[in-house]
């Protein structure tokens, strides 16, 4: 079932980018980068490289969520947001995207900053100093089912 899922995915991603290109923001969300598998919305790092390369070379300008909102009309806008604040995120993705000046939008989840896994406050630190947005994923993921 996971495998058709992830086929399904991959086949959504490569019809967008042989689709028209229009003007907007198309927004890629992941989890972790460069994970062992078992988790939603990962890939690894180089397929994260290619991805950018390939949408910059449609067009695009790559910025964070917050300026995707202010973007003047008529210019296509990416934004790469990771869910959780998986340090995988850190360690993988950063120096991919930073190697090629594109910033991200990270969302940890606030009682997670810190523990094996998850981003420090020091890496979360370095990130928006280096262009990239912190956000909030709530302070405990809850499940809402549950709420």
């Amino acid at each position: 079932m996971m495998r058709l899922l992830f086929r399904c995915l991959i086949l959504l991603f490569l019809l967008a980018l042989s689709a028209p290109v229009q003007a907007g923001n198309l927004t890629l969300v992941y989890h972790q980068i460069g994970g062992k598998g078992g988790v939603t919305l990962g890939l690894p790092a180089e397929t994260l490289r290619r991805r950018v390369l390939a949408l910059r070379a449609r067009g695009y300008r790559f910025v964070t969520s917050s300026q995707a909102l202010n973007a003047p009309s008529g210019v296509k806008t990416a934004t790469l947001r990771f869910d959780d604040g998986f340090e995988s995120v850190y360690r993988e993705a950063f120096p991919v995207l930073q190697a090629l000046g594109v910033p991200g939008t990270v969302y940890p989840i606030l009682d997670l900053i810190g523990p094996p896994g998850h981003m420090t406050q020091a890496q979360l630190d370095e990130l928006r100093a280096a262009g990239w947005e912190i956000g909030s994923h709530t302070h405990t993921h809850a499940a809402l089912i549950d709420l």
